[in-house]
């Protein structure tokens, strides 16, 4: 397995993972919010990725790798469209935007929770 292939197939294997002990029925508003910031992190690294990639075919791929990086680029997208979709993310935020976390409209958690609800829900 090639280098690229290692990595895509962890990035996938990690998106799918859901955190020990998440089940949304018995989740305390601060297990919600660790797992929605680990998702949210994830994602962020993905973006990198997928930049990483799209910097490079402009910058250094050789010739005939076109087919390849296609390919890569692609199961990153779909993996982004994925977990920003996920129905998982609009439980959590649901879950978050009743809790005691948001009582401080100005506080971080707060702000992250209204900030992604307004990106998940466009």
């Amino acid at each position: 397995m090639s280098l690229e292939a290692s990595v895509c197939y962890a990035l996938a294997t990690t998106a799918q993972r859901r955190s020990p002990g998440t089940d949304p029925e018995t989740m305390r508003p601060d297990a919600a919010y660790a797992e929605l910031i680990r998702r949210v992190r994830e994602e962020t690294l993905l973006t990198s990725c997928e930049a990483l990639l799209e910097w490079d075919e402009e910058t250094y791929m050789p010739a005939g790798g076109v087919e390849n990086r296609s390919e890569q680029l692609a199961l990153i997208a779909g993996l982004l469209h994925e977990r920003g979709t996920d129905p998982r993310l609009g439980e959590l935020l649901s879950e978050l935007e009743g809790s005691d976390l948001v009582a401080d409209p100005r506080s971080p958690a707060a702000v992250n929770i209204r900030e992604l609800r307004r990106e998940y829900d466009r």
